[in-house]
């Protein structure tokens, strides 16, 4: 497996939702252990912005989705941030009883994670993975009944699919308590004078209400880092 030895020019966390930055920050080395990287703690809070549209969409295509819940307009709240949409085009919907997590683009209606028996949909980042002009995501989610787990999963906005990339049970030391999530660092490879975008995975310290929409999580350390090599989307556990 290849390593990054880098120079970090620029960090940023961004969530597929809206947060705000807690004052508290932390410096973790970066996945290459070379160079300290701040990162800071989000909160994400869920609105009732353009519930009503997706619930009218959401009904005529329902019956088509691979679910099985009910699903109340009161519970459904919006996840995602004004400057997300800008950039992706995807909206993201989560139901507060069930933690059924939604990508919404294009009036077309998908899961975007799997969230049975956990609190679903955390964060996201886009990444045109495939560079066919499509802005994808990286997702990070929680679920499990039983076994509770924690995924990052690759979502294809031009399928309406999703495929995990990597489990939480695929990774040895994180703390039971612990989830994944993902962030984009920009970056700079040694001998590279343009940027190249490096998807972090971090176990991060998960604060939710009894909703599940009203989170906030802290991320702890590096894992891992998510490429695509020849066309392959892999996790590649940091060493």
């Amino acid at each position: 497996m290849k390593r990054f030895i880098t120079v970090i020019m620029a960090v940023s966390l961004l969530c597929l939702a809206s947060c705000s930055s807690d004052k508290n920050t932390k410096k973790d080395k970066n996945s290459s252990g070379d160079t300290d990287v701040q990162q800071e703690a989000c909160v994400v809070k869920g609105t009732k912005d353009d519930v009503s549209d997706f619930m009218a969409d959401l009904d005529k295509v329902k019956d088509d989705l691979d679910v099985k819940e009910e699903f109340d307009e009161k519970n459904c709240y919006n996840l995602t941030s004004d400057l997300m949409y800008e950039e992706t085009g995807i909206r993201i919907f989560k139901f507060s009883d069930s933690c059924a997590s939604f990508a919404y683009a294009n009036g077309g209606i998908h899961p975007i994670c799997n969230y049975v028996g956990g609190s679903g949909f955390i964060n996201a980042v886009p990444w045109d993975y495939d560079e066919d002009g499509n802005e994808d995501l990286l997702v990070a989610s929680s679920c499990g009944s039983g076994v509770s787990r924690s995924e990052i999963s690759l979502y294809n906005v031009s399928t309406g699919g999703y495929s995990v990339i990597v489990s939480s049970q695929d990774i040895e030391g994180l703390d039971d308590s612990s989830v994944l999530i993902v962030a984009l660092r920009n970056t700079f490879l040694k001998g590279s004078p343009e940027a190249v975008d490096i998807y972090n995975v971090y176990e991060a310290k998960l604060e939710q209400d009894t909703s599940g929409v009203d989170i906030s999580f802290e991320p702890v350390k590096v894992v891992g880092n998510i490429v695509c090599e020849d066309g392959m989307v892999k996790f590649e556990p940091k060493k």
